[in-house]
């Protein structure tokens, strides 16, 4: 996604906030984009204004986003990819025992260098993965909860619009039109 440079003065925003993808890795950053590609392949008459309200929005959650200064422990990379590629089936004694970290240690780091909750990052996750089937005819939404690691289809529902104030099917059918 790309905006012109004279939209950020126009708008009188900080453009050096932008710079480096670290701000992509944020979990609520990366939500607010999710949305913004979806009204980019919605395209109703709306989603001019929604798009602006997102770019907005993110605008202003960049300026309050605080990025550790410190050096992140090597074990966080590895609790990362865990997390984005193995969604099921988690406890921080697995995950102790598989990065060799103290329970605690992961308990305490996770906010600070995920920005939210072991639950809420795990969800985020479930979710994005859920989108990428949702692009695709094929999958039932049925399917798509079981691939993704949902208990059945309404978890996945309910989990869908508390992140994307929406339901999975509602979102199929905007950018399958």
């Amino acid at each position: 996604i790309e905006f012109p440079r004279a939209w950020f003065r126009v708008k009188q925003l900080d453009i050096s906030l932008w710079e480096g993808s670290s701000i992509i890795q944020h979990p609520k950053a990366h939500l607010l984009v999710a949305k913004l590609y979806f009204e980019f392949r919605f395209r109703d008459c709306y989603s001019e204004l929604s798009t602006e309200l997102l770019m907005m929005q993110l605008c202003e959650n960049i300026q309050h986003i605080e990025f550790p200064t410190e050096q992140q422990p090597p074990w966080v990379a590895s609790l990362r990819h865990i997390l984005n590629d193995k969604v099921e089936h988690l406890n921080l004694n697995l995950l102790s025992e598989e990065l060799g970290v103290h329970p605690v240690h992961i308990s305490r780091a996770l906010p600070k260098y995920f920005a939210s909750s072991l639950g809420d990052y795990v969800r985020q996750q479930k979710i994005k993965q859920a989108m990428t089937y949702l692009f695709e005819k094929t999958y039932s939404l049925t399917e798509i909860a079981n691939i993704c690691g949902f208990a059945d289809q309404s978890h996945f529902t309910r989990t869908f619009k508390v992140y994307l104030h929406q339901t999975p099917s509602a979102f199929r059918k905007g950018v399958l039109k």
